[in-house]
């Protein structure tokens, strides 16, 4: 499922006054030197958190499985975990916005870490 698809369904089934959901993704290599090369591994990991406001308690959660399932348990257990924080929460009368930040970098290959080992 794409994580659009899993932030808009969030958004969607979310009864809170406030609602966001922050999706993450990783993928990499890595590699184990001891005197020499030892090993060599891929990894992909994902996951998501949910920050709700409802009657002015912030409510949090978090999951590493990308199922709506998981997410509607996500937004259960933040309902579920309100704290109130000193104050109640309250919103200004500015309009809210929906956005989205994709952060990119480029993972050095098995190769480029290999040679930098060397250096």
């Amino acid at each position: 499922m794409l994580d659009e698809d899993i932030a808009e369904y969030a958004l969607k089934i979310s009864k809170a006054d406030y609602t966001e959901i922050r999706v993450e993704e990783i993928k990499g290599n890595g590699i184990s030197f001891v005197g020499e090369l030892k090993g060599v591994e891929s990894f992909h990991r994902h996951g998501f958190s949910i920050r709700i406001i409802k009657d002015g308690v912030v409510g949090f959660s978090f999951s590493n499985v990308l199922s709506r399932k998981s997410v509607k348990e996500a937004i259960e257990n933040a309902m579920k975990n309100k704290v109130r924080i000193k104050h109640i929460v309250k919103f200004g009368n500015e309009k809210m916005e929906e956005g989205k930040d994709v952060v990119k970098g480029k993972e050095a290959t098995i190769d480029e870490k290999i040679e930098y080992k060397g250096a």
